[in-house]
């Protein structure tokens, strides 16, 4: 039975059954962790790396005035390390948002991976390659729209990216954002975040209740937020 991680591979590259069951093995595995739980720090050296197989945390970076910008969310599926490249350090620290089941895997299970499977490694190199489109997409995203319309975007984005793992299949986002970590995500204020949310809510095209988004016209969301995400 698949996982959340092969799952989202086996959407860029093809893998074999042999493929699929050393993914399978190398994040057998997991461990439960509370929410808070530092993932990776960031200037630390990379030593293996981790897959999220279910829960969410996000990726930030802290200014010298204390000031966050929450530079990705991670959802199931998701990881960071694997790539073989052991002395690089991490650019962001991760947290755990909620409860998560997390595979830690080592960086000679990784290199084997690597050595033995070319399938393997070409969809670690699409995972890597589709991390940086979204990563331009956001950017786009954050630089260029007004703030309700960055709101939507990011919206369908995590319901686009939830979906291709089999989750969210109602159209409903359960990840307990804040106000203040949608905002840290879209480089607003807190009093922004709320606005927006209930410009879109008044629009009728989603609802926000106790910390869960849930898309009811996922078509006019968008249409509004001109959101042609990468391909995923």
């Amino acid at each position: 039975m698949t996982n959340a991680f092969v799952r989202k591979l086996l959407r860029g590259a093809e893998l074999s059954a042999d493929d699929q069951r050393c993914l399978i093995d190398a994040t057998s595995h997991a461990e439960v962790i509370a929410p808070g739980t530092l993932l990776m720090r960031e200037g630390d050296l990379h030593d293996g790396g981790y897959v999220l197989l279910s829960g969410f945390a996000y990726c930030f970076k802290l200014l010298t005035n204390g000031d966050r910008q929450i530079v990705a969310c991670r959802v199931p599926g998701d990881a960071d390390g694997l790539y073989g490249i052991h002395t690089e350090r991490a650019d962001y620290t991760v947290i755990a948002l909620t409860s998560c089941r997390v595979a830690v895997i080592s960086s000679g299970a990784i290199d084997h991976l690597l050595a033995q499977s070319p399938g393997i490694a070409r969809a670690l190199w699409w995972s890597l390659l589709r991390d940086k489109s979204f990563l331009c997409a956001s950017l786009t995203n954050i630089g260029q729209r007004p703030v309700p319309q960055r709101l939507a975007y990011l919206v369908c984005e995590l319901l686009t990216r939830l979906q291709t793992v089999g989750l969210a299949k109602t159209g409903s986002i359960e990840i307990p954002l804040t106000h203040q970590d949608l905002a840290d995500m879209l480089g607003i204020s807190s009093v922004h975040a709320c606005r927006a949310l209930k410009q879109l809510r008044q629009s009728s095209m989603l609802t926000y209740d106790n910390e869960r988004i849930t898309v009811t016209s996922l078509e006019q969301l968008r249409i509004f937020a001109d959101c042609d995400p990468p391909p995923y």
